[in-house]
């Protein structure tokens, strides 16, 4: 049996990983989770109760991906945000979503390139402006996880971002996309095959 983790490893484990999303000099991988936190002075936090609600229901595996699913829904969370009902459900529809990412890539790539008569369109950058796959993603057409999964096949954000003038929308969401994708761990070959024979559907 694993066992649970305590509230004080929850509490380093929230603390790290809301450094990794929220500050560009921290890696979550890199510092291995570790983070200065004092066990003392845990034990006097007024939110200590949150951290030890959190030990009760999660062991460490699922506590990760707890906390991921919610801070790429908004990165600036409060731990009161994560153990509110809304919490729970942003993680439970992150999970199904995860579990079925094959699927949901290849209907999200379905329903956009049904849009375009030319695939090569939905990466074009005209006059600055953002192109129509990031487009899809700010509309919500296109979920962060599969951008970032066709950017790992295609290479083209590092093209949105010498091309794209706009400052505040590309650049959150690229750096949200570098802080997400080593938890977004996937079959690269499956996706491949997917986009390639949606490509192939549509074009040829």
């Amino acid at each position: 049996m694993i066992p649970k983790v305590t509230p004080f490893e929850v509490y380093q484990k929230y603390l790290s990983l809301k450094q990794h999303f929220n500050k560009v000099d921290y890696d979550y991988f890199k510092f291995k989770g570790k983070v200065r936190a004092n066990a003392s002075s845990f034990e006097n936090r007024k939110d200590k109760h949150h951290f030890v609600r959190l030990s009760k229901i999660y062991k460490e595996e699922d506590l990760t991906k707890f906390f991921v699913s919610n801070f790429v829904k908004s990165s600036d969370l409060w731990i009161g945000n994560l153990t509110s009902p809304e919490g729970r459900e942003n993680y439970i529809s992150w999970k199904s979503k995860i579990q079925s990412l094959p699927y949901v890539f290849e209907n999200e790539v379905d329903e956009i390139l049904d849009d375009y008569n030319d695939f090569n369109t939905l990466f074009d950058c005209v006059d600055g402006q953002h192109p129509p796959v990031l487009r899809s993603v700010f509309g919500g057409d296109l979920s962060i996880e599969s951008f970032i999964i066709m950017d790992s096949i295609l290479r083209f954000s590092s093209v949105f971002n010498q091309k794209i003038e706009e400052s505040v929308m590309w650049p959150n969401l690229y750096s949200m996309c570098i802080k997400y994708a080593p938890f977004l761990v996937v079959n690269k070959q499956k996706y491949v095959d997917i986009l390639k024979k949606q490509v192939e559907l549509h074009y040829e």
